[in-house]
């Protein structure tokens, strides 16, 4: 690094291991704090790299520095110098950050992808059945390949939102979520096809809804993370309220078709609310991505849902299909779980699940899930089916299960805050 007149830093190498304390000795001049300033964003030097977990690393602020886990403690005050002290005051004052713009706009996509979500997940069995002409089992099984598109989309997200950034990937997730729903209202698509549209719109809109919660987690800081992730989840929730009613108005009123049509506006206010996000994290280097990994998970979980959709039709392991689906279910689970652990970079990392609270989120929102898609799958069918239930009434009975959701995220991201 030099300075005008000045050779700051010369061919300097500084490695730091996760638990080792080091200590730079050196008179005034010498370098030291030139270095640590470089290390935590502060200058950018002219030759040289940085590399963190293995990775090579380019901080243009210390933001990036950061958000890749560096962080530095000055020696003095870091003061403004032309400010008064009271302009200083001010500065630092964090109930002053100005998050109130962007904390709009992650309310506003929060709800955007969640109404679409609710109304997939509420209405797409009773349309294909109904309206579409599809059988029972050909109609659960389409609804449910949303859901398994999304699951894996979860996995696959993650990994690119980490290498790509959250805007890039978000955005173009939500963009091919947008034109992927509205066509599966187009007439005259082949089953094949349907599959494809279909499992494509999990993907972009279930499995981008964490990505969507992985951004808010990032942009707050630690003190407001959950009240300001359970704030947007929570207004998100009213999606979740207006998204039966509204598919259920559009199919009585309209064309069942246009409860696919209307996600191209709702689709462009997201993709809009997203770009509309100035700051990004730091994106890691594009490692090596563990094709073999992802492909026995993405086996995993297709065959395990084909098992629990025809399972019940075939009379379970009666069925030589549903004794193959829980052999390839069952053999791909093993093979994952001895990749994971074997390979040197596996797709998923055995590490995380040595963190006490990461595991006991996982298997809390397992049993959530269960719960909640549940109950979103069944209500349509039910409701209109054994009820008898007209497709608006259905929606607005639907409608008030959003509430109490709102209700409780708003108040336990409050509660996890104190």
């Amino acid at each position: 690094k030099r300075f005008p007149g000045i050779l700051a830093n010369d061919d300097v190498t500084f490695e730091v291991r996760t638990g080792e304390v080091h200590a730079l000795l050196g008179e005034n001049g010498a370098g030291k704090t030139t270095l640590s300033t470089i290390l935590t964003g502060l200058y950018r030097p002219e030759q040289g790299h940085l590399v963190v977990d293995d990775r090579p690393v380019v901080f243009d602020s210390p933001r990036d520095a950061i958000a890749a886990g560096i962080g530095m403690v000055h020696q003095h005050f870091r003061l403004v110098s032309p400010f008064t002290v009271a302009e200083n005051i001010v500065l630092g004052d964090h109930r002053r950050e100005g998050r109130a713009f962007v904390t709009t706009l992650l309310w506003i996509v929060n709800f955007t992808n969640i109404l679409v979500l609710s109304s997939l997940s509420g209405w797409l069995p009773t349309i294909f059945q109904g309206l579409m002409g599809y059988d029972a089992s050909t109609a659960t099984l389409l609804a449910t390949t949303v859901q398994v598109g999304g699951t894996i989309g979860a996995f696959g997200l993650a990994w690119l939102i980490v290498r790509g950034g959250f805007i890039p990937m978000l955005t173009l997730t939500f963009a091919i979520a947008t034109v992927s729903v509205a066509l599966i209202g187009q007439p005259g698509l082949s089953l094949p096809v349907m599959y494809t549209i279909v499992f494509i719109a999990g993907w972009c809109v279930v499995g981008g809804q964490p990505g969507l919660n992985a951004l808010s987690s990032s942009y707050y800081p630690t003190y407001l993370r959950s009240t300001g992730v359970g704030a947007g989840l929570g207004i998100g929730r009213v999606g979740a309220i207006l998204g039966p009613t509204l598919g259920g108005w559009l199919t009585e009123y309209y064309s069942w078709r246009w409860a696919f049509y209307i996600n191209l506006p709702v689709g462009a206010l997201t993709v809009l609310g997203i770009l509309a996000f100035l700051p990004e994290t730091a994106r890691a280097h594009r490692g090596k991505f563990d094709f073999f990994g992802f492909a026995l998970l993405s086996i995993t979980i297709g065959a395990l849902q084909l098992l629990l959709d025809r399972g019940n039709s075939l009379d379970w392991f009666g069925s030589t299909e549903v004794v193959l689906e829980a052999t390839v279910a069952g053999l791909a689970l093993y093979l994952f779980l001895v990749h994971m652990f074997t390979t040197e970079k596996p797709f998923i990392e055995p590490g995380l699940f040595a963190d006490r609270n990461f595991s006991v989120g996982v298997l809390l929102m397992f049993l959530v899930g269960i719960m909640m898609f549940s109950g979103m799958a069944l209500l349509p069918p039910f409701l209109q089916g054994l009820l008898g239930f007209p497709v608006i009434t259905a929606g607005l009975v639907m409608a008030p299960r959003g509430f109490g959701t709102m209700i409780a995220m708003v108040i336990v991201g409050r509660l996890i805050g104190r």
